[in-house]
């Protein structure tokens, strides 16, 4: 007990899920973290005096970071596991107004250094004169995208949602000249994108 209350950090091990391939945080901004919660760098500090909350909740600060763990290893090397927020969609407003969309229907800042490979959603967007409209209108894109990504085929084609004033919806098609006008997206989301599918694999080859 004695030794532990005077072990040496003697350094830290970082690990993103950088895997997944969403790179918006790095392991020089953790250590950045750490060393600001901790009040110095934790490679040498005194492991009883460095407090795995305070750094925990540092990290989950972060507005990329979905889950942070921090804990000692027997060795009282410090480690941070961290699990990145996950877009699903990038938002581009008319009025110049661009995040990503995760998940869980959370609201993700754009970060400079790494852009996600998701569905682009352009237009009106975001009127900011109704918050029920704006609220409702986001809930249904999100449903839009989940069922186009849960369909390899659909997934691959549509590249981009513009949004109309008039809260309908035009998918744009990824390498084609065409658009489609698929109206509101509302209940009828499967049965229409079946349709779109249907036309794109065994109508428009014999046209």
């Amino acid at each position: 007990i004695q030794k532990d209350a005077t072990a040496i950090c003697p350094g830290v091990e970082v690990n993103i899920d950088h895997h997944t391939g969403i790179t918006f945080i790095t392991k020089k901004e953790v250590l950045s973290v750490i060393k600001f919660a901790n009040g110095r760098k934790a490679e040498g500090s005194v492991v009883s005096e460095m407090s795995l909350q305070t750094m925990e909740n540092a990290l989950l600060k972060l507005p990329h970071v979905a889950t942070a763990q921090v804990y000692f290893d027997i060795q009282h090397r410090l480690h941070a596991t961290i699990t990145q927020r996950r877009p699903i969609m990038r938002i581009l407003n008319n009025d110049g107004v661009g995040y990503y969309v995760g998940i869980n229907n959370e609201r993700i800042p754009l970060k400079s250094t790494f852009t996600a490979h998701v569905p682009v959603v352009t237009g009106f967007v975001l009127k900011n004169q109704d918050p029920k409209r704006d609220s409702s209108l986001q809930n249904a894109l999100f449903l839009l995208v989940n069922v186009l990504q849960k369909d390899p085929y659909l997934n691959a084609l549509i590249h981009q949602i513009d949004v109309l004033e008039n809260d309908e919806v035009v998918l744009i098609p990824n390498g084609l000249k065409h658009s489609i006008q698929f109206g509101k997206a509302d209940e009828r989301i499967e049965a229409k994108l079946e349709n779109i599918k249907a036309i794109h694999l065994h109508g428009l080859p014999h046209v």
